[in-house]
This record gives C-alpha cells, sequence and structure tokens, in this order.
C-alpha cells in the first residue's frame, strides 16, 4: 500500500472527487477552510493517483498542494534567490520552526518575530490605534505585522498571522477560529482572512500551512 497527502487550501465540496476513484482509501482531517487529505492506493496504482492530482488540480489550482508546502515554498525561494521573514501570534513560532527544520533554511529563511501580545505587536511597530480599532485579529492588524516584518528585516517578503486558536471562548466577539493573514513584498501588502475548525492543535496547524502557501502562490 501506498501513502500520499494532499493540502488543501480552499474550502470545496470534494464529495464528487473522491466517489470517482472508490479503490482508493481517503482519510480527511477536516478544518474548513483547510483540509488534509490521505490517500491509500496500492502498490501500482499510480495511473489513479495522477488522476487525482489531475481532477485537484483543476479544481483548486494555485490551492492544492501534493507534498510539504514548505519542502515547495522552501525550493522555490532558493530557485528565485529570495528570503523570507514571518511574524507569528496565534501559531507561537510554529512557522519558523517549520522552515528550519528543513536542511539548509538558513539560505532563504531570514529570521521571525513571535508577537503574542498586543504589546509584543506594538513594540515591532504595530500602531497601537490599529489595534484598538479593529482588534488584534484583523485584516489590519495583520497588515500592519506584516509591513513591520518586512521593515524590521532584511527579508525581500514576510507573512504575519494573527487568530484565535482556542480552546474555547470568543476573543473581540470573534469565533474561534478566524485567523488573518499578511503577505508583504516591495510591490506592497495583500491581506487574507479564514475560518479553520477543529481543536486548537488543528486550527494552528492550518493557519501555518496557508500562510506558507501564501508564500508559495507568491512565487510562482
Amino acid at each position: 500500500m501506498k501513502n500520499s497527502l494532499i493540502y488543501l487550501f480552499v474550502d470545496i465540496d470534494i464529495g464528487d472527487i473522491l466517489k470517482q476513484f472508490k479503490t482508493v482509501d481517503f482519510t480527511i482531517n477536516d478544518a474548513g477552510d483547510y483540509k488534509e487529505l490521505s490517500m491509500l492506493t496500492k502498490i501500482g496504482e499510480n495511473d489513479s493517483i495522477e488522476k487525482i492530482k489531475a481532477t485537484f488540480a483543476e479544481r483548486a489550482g494555485k490551492d492544492v498542494c501534493f507534498d510539504d508546502p514548505f519542502y515547495l515554498t522552501s525550493e522555490l525561494l532558493l530557485k528565485a534567490g529570495l528570503t523570507l521573514s514571518t511574524v507569528e501570534s496565534c501559531t507561537g513560532g510554529l512557522i519558523g520552526k517549520r522552515l528550519t527544520d528543513i536542511p539548509g533554511s538558513s539560505r532563504y529563511y531570514d529570521g521571525g518575530f513571535i508577537t503574542y501580545s498586543n504589546a509584543a505587536k506594538a513594540a515591532l511597530g504595530v500602531d497601537k490605534n490599529i489595534i484598538e480599532k479593529y482588534g488584534a485579529v484583523s485584516e489590519q492588524t495583520a497588515y500592519r505585522m506584516a509591513e513591520a516584518c518586512l521593515k524590521n528585516s532584511s527579508a525581500d517578503i514576510s507573512v504575519s498571522v494573527t487568530g484565535i486558536a482556542g480552546p474555547d471562548g470568543a476573543i473581540e466577539n470573534k469565533p474561534k477560529g478566524l485567523v488573518c493573514f499578511g503577505l508583504a513584498t516591495v510591490n506592497g501588502i495583500k491581506t487574507y482572512k479564514r475560518r479553520f475548525l477543529g481543536s486548537r492543535a488543528l486550527v494552528r496547524k492550518a493557519s501555518a500551512n496557508f500562510a506558507i502557501n501564501l508564500v508559495k502562490k507568491q512565487l510562482i
């Protein structure tokens, strides 16, 4: 038997895709706007695997990965000769950890900031008025986090993440699993907002993977 993973970064109905491949066993780790699928196939069923990949690629485009998104992004950064910096709140350094798990990461990873509290965000350079007006978990704050991260590093790209991982209860009248992201380059800053479902650990994992996929999409 052969086990393969699919990382999906968009909340789409995939039931019809799974029904097409009855000889493949799928296990789904569903976090809403992030899904991780494990495919168990018999040795020699490469044809089925390639058809599955083609079907997902047609449906999800750049929002699907057939390998570890951190590994794919590291390869793209190396190929482009660019460096990345990170600023994390709810993920608490998980993105930086996953990046530095890869040997040779010093060639493309400049460094990271963990700004878990509002005071830490302000110390990095995020305007306190922005946090007070929109909240720590907002696209506006994610924008300023990515902006400040790029300014305080020597990287070419920065990515930020700020959200509510749980375990329960709402913060700032916002639901558990709400996560905001910022992606900054010399050409500007983009923000994103997603809602992830599941445990605290799953929300953090989904957030880290989603953030690195934003960098991957920027590089493609």
